[in-house]
């Protein structure tokens, strides 16, 4: 699997995407420009919300040995990432090759009563071309966590939820949903998905 030292958790901007109003058109498609659809119910506090980028970088460094790689954009934006066993043909990849990635992240969120607490959940597949093929493939991995309603202001439209690992958000809340209907306690539970279709270029 591929994984990127840079790719952390964005539960706070989701949970705020998705309760918020929003009414802006998603941007057009540009290579490196995310494309972001968001959806809901009306009256329904949570959504969905998917994140598409279309990236091209060049590799600018490599160690076979540690299956490690640094990749650079084009904006001079660079990232490491590593390649799990399954990765047959990394081998294949050396500096100056051109590393082409659709990127998708999907994030739903819902609403749970305080009782209810999902365990956490996560995995990750990946399929890849045989060995000796050209290096490339894709690459899916999905996690479950949760954040803790601790304070509504009903007035001011706002939740402060608290999240796992402890860091606290206030969130926006749509006009549609109703606050009277909740309470302190509730759990946000946030399902992403993230999948990379990539493929490497030789120079």
């Amino acid at each position: 699997m591929i994984r990127s030292t840079c790719w952390g958790r964005s539960a706070a901007l989701s949970a705020a995407v998705l309760l918020a109003s929003c009414s802006a058109p998603p941007p057009e498609s540009a290579p490196d420009r995310p494309v972001r659809i968001v959806s809901h119910v009306d009256g329904v506090a949570g959504g969905s919300m998917v994140d598409t980028v279309k990236v091209k970088a060049r590799v600018t460094a490599i160690d076979h040995a540690r299956r490690v790689a640094t990749i650079e954009r084009a904006d001079g934006e660079s990232m490491t990432v590593s390649a799990g066993p399954e990765s047959a043909n990394f081998d294949q990849v050396a500096a100056g090759d051109i590393v082409e990635a659709k990127i998708t992240r999907t994030t739903v969120v819902h609403v749970a009563a305080a009782a209810v607490v999902p365990d956490d959940a996560g995995g990750a597949s990946v399929v890849a071309g045989p060995a000796g093929a050209g290096p490339g493939g894709l690459a899916m991995g999905t996690v479950r966590f949760v954040a803790t309603v601790e304070a509504l202001d009903v007035e001011n439209r706002t939740a402060t939820v608290r999240f796992e690992e402890g860091s606290v958000a206030t969130l926006a809340v749509r006009p549609d949903v109703d606050m009277t209907l909740h309470k302190v306690g509730e759990k946000l539970v946030f399902n992403v998905t993230g999948t990379v279709d990539f493929r490497v270029l030789k120079r």
